[in-house]
């Protein structure tokens, strides 16, 4: 199961209006820069142009920006595997955003929380992932409301958490709701991620049948060869738990090739 997921969906807001000089110019021109580097996932190129960007909002106390440009340097930072430093920039922003704006009509608060959780995961702190992840929870569902594909995605990733501490009928229980909701919103990566989740959760529990009908629905979904192959690599797996060897060795071949 994985730990937690980030997600570009939530890259552009509506931000308030600055009127910059020459300075100013160069700082939204790297921003911008910045996050296509986010999307194109060059996280190295990304980093370097929120450092670029960041001096000016700090010196005119844009503390809006400030936090978003700490969020996702947080995030450019996980993208290059440093979990301590993405856990320091992106706490650095829940700081700026607690202390200077109202978080309860800010859009990417419940990011903040989102991407603490992931990182806490990420170094082994499941109680302080949970925390997060319940207070994006909260926020997803009072900014974005319950059919949103951030409620979705919290609803998923505090079905992680459960599942991280064995408590697999909470995460199925979660992650089956996280899954009604993206499809009620046609959020195809909530979708699959959801599916992916479940049927490891059913697999844990010994029921392979679902866990096998999950994989085979996501497989479906699959959205590259990395993903397609994990897909029948587990499908194999379990086929080979439920006993079955033939379509086992079927999927497993799959996956090889």
């Amino acid at each position: 199961m994985t730990p937690g997921k980030l997600s570009i969906l939530f890259l552009f807001f509506i931000f308030p209006l600055l009127v910059p000089g020459q300075e100013g110019e160069k700082a939204f021109a790297s921003m911008k820069e910045a996050d296509a580097s986010i999307e194109a996932e060059n996280y190295a190129q990304a980093l370097k142009k929120y450092e670029v960007a960041l001096p000016y909002f700090l010196e005119k106390k844009d503390w809006f920006r400030v936090a978003y440009l700490y969020l996702w340097m947080g995030e450019a930072a996980y993208g290059e595997g440093n979990y301590n430093k993405a856990l320091e920039f992106t706490q650095k922003s829940q700081s700026v955003a607690e202390a200077n704006l109202r978080v309860d009509t800010l859009s990417y608060y419940s990011l903040i929380h989102q991407n603490l959780g992931v990182f806490y995961s990420a170094l082994g702190d499941f109680e302080h992932q949970l925390k997060h992840y319940e207070l994006a929870f909260q926020q997803a569902l009072q900014f974005h409301g319950r059919e949103s594909p951030q409620a979705a995605d919290a609803y998923f990733s505090i079905g992680v958490a459960y599942g991280r501490r064995g408590d697999w009928n909470r995460c199925i229980s979660y992650t089956d709701t996280s899954l009604q909701i993206s499809q009620v919103i046609d959020y195809q990566g909530g979708i699959a991620s959801a599916y992916i989740n479940l049927a490891h959760a059913f697999a844990v529990k010994e029921d392979y049948a679902k866990a096998i009908e999950y994989q085979t629905q996501a497989l479906n979904l699959s959205s590259s060869k990395a993903e397609t192959a994990r897909g029948y690599n587990n499908l194999g797996m379990y086929y080979n738990d439920l006993g079955e060897l033939q379509p086992a060795l079927n999927n497993l071949k799959k996956a090889l090739r």
